[in-house]
Order: structure tokens, then sequence, then C-alpha cells
């Protein structure tokens, strides 16, 4: 009991002397009316409990007698019309698929066509590149040439 307890006990014994003799009889019959509340929630618990146990068996023998068995029984109708569902779900996605790779294919052949166009504009412009980086190789070279020997580059053309 702490320090706090024990001078709120002193003040409620303080305050009951200070009382009329009529309040201690209200006091005496709260406390048996609590006393009487505290044994029927006991009996009621323990009524409750034996109730529990008994509905609890009863309705465990009803289930494994006759709710199991119509529980089978739909649960394996419901899993064979799933595997039909299933199987057809399988099969429409197949054609869907098929469907889609076919247009994938003639996507595919029309991007080949026009990269081989590309590839085949690119190769050209490639060769005009290459021609062009040798003439101006060429250009460099006599130019460095001509910067050596001090003549002007623009006055040779």
């Amino acid at each position: 009991m702490t320090a706090e307890e024990e001078e709120e006990g002193k003040r409620d014994l303080a305050y009951e002397d200070s009382m009329p003799q009529s309040y201690g009889l209200v006091l005496e019959q709260y406390a048996k009316l609590q006393s009487a509340i505290e044994q029927f929630e006991d009996s009621i618990t323990n009524v409750l409990a034996s109730q529990t146990s008994c509905f609890l068996a009863a309705s465990k023998n009803h289930l494994a007698q006759k709710v199991l068995p119509d529980i089978k029984s739909l649960h394996e109708t419901v899993e064979a019309k799933e595997r039909a569902i299933a199987t057809d779900e399988r099969l429409q996605r197949c054609q869907e698929e098929r469907g889609n790779f076919k247009k994938e294919a003639l996507h595919l052949d029309k991007t080949v066509e026009k990269l081989q166009r590309d590839k085949k504009a690119l190769q050209e412009q490639i060769q005009d590149l290459e021609q062009d980086k040798r003439w101006m190789e060429k250009r460099l070279k006599l130019s460095t040439k001509q910067k050596k020997g001090g003549t002007c580059v623009g006055s040779e053309e």
C-alpha cells in the first residue's frame, strides 16, 4: 500500500466517523449487495461454462453428422466446375495469344522491311560520309603541308 492510499484510507475513516449512524447502515447494505452480486456473477459464470460445453458438444456432433458431408459434396462440385472453367479460360487465353502473336508477326514483318530500307539508306549515307572523310583527310594533309611550307590553303582553289 502506498503512502497516498494510506492517506486516502485515513480520510475515508475520518469522513465515516463524522457521518451519522444511518450512513453506516447504508455502507453495510452496500457491502452485502456487492457480495450478492459477486456470488450471482460466479454462479452465472459456472452455468454459462456448463451450458457452453454442452452446446459445443451438440453442435460438433451435428456438424460431423449432417453438415460436413453436405459441405464435402458441395466442395467436390465446386472443384469440378472450377476445373472446367480453368480449362475454358486456358483455351481462350491460348486463342488470344495466338491472335496476338499473329498480329505481332505481321507488325514485325513490316518493321523488318522498314528497317531494311533504313539500313540501305544509312549504308549509302555511310559511304557518302566516308568519301567526305577521305576528301577532308586529304585536304587536311594538304593544308598541313602548305602551312609548313608557308603557303595559304585557300590560294590553290
